[in-house]
């Protein structure tokens, strides 16, 4: 028996298209081709465009999954500070009542009086002064310098 079925080619990776371009824009690509082919500019430009529209929705992908996350750190570390927060509150509160009731017994109501205002005036004048700007080689806050 012989087969007399016409034998197959095999199939071609391209598909032959006609495509027609605006004379600048053919200009531009014979540019891009520089003398060598223009069939091989004209894919790869259509490869990139293509790509384009998938690394942009993967890149919106990203960008919404930092957001959430960098969200969600900050929800929790404000979380953290504000408990942070509340215990300085607390234990400030506690020591000034130490202090001001032993400064009571120690040397009376009026001096007391008398010392926290002044203190309560300077703590307000400190408040108005600029903070100190950390130095631009590490970007971290000075040390304290050692007392003599």
């Amino acid at each position: 028996m012989t087969d007399r079925r016409r034998p197959r080619r095999p199939s071609r990776a391209t598909r032959q298209v006609s495509l027609h371009l605006p004379p600048a824009v053919l200009a531009e690509v014979e540019q891009l081709a520089n003398g060598s082919s223009r069939n091989a500019v004209l894919v790869a430009l259509i490869e990139e465009a293509l790509r384009y529209a998938v690394e942009h929705q993967h890149a919106s992908l990203l960008e919404a999954a930092v957001e959430r996350t960098i969200r969600q750190s900050v929800a929790a570390h404000i979380g953290r500070l504000g408990d942070l927060l509340v215990r300085a509150v607390l234990d400030s509160d506690e020591t000034r009542r130490l202090v001001l009731t032993l400064l009571v017994k120690e040397i009376g109501p009026d001096q007391t009086r008398m010392f926290r205002r002044e203190a309560h005036s300077a703590s307000w004048q400190r408040l108005k002064e600029p903070l100190a700007v950390p130095p631009e080689h590490h970007g971290t806050w000075p040390a304290t310098p050692a007392r003599s």
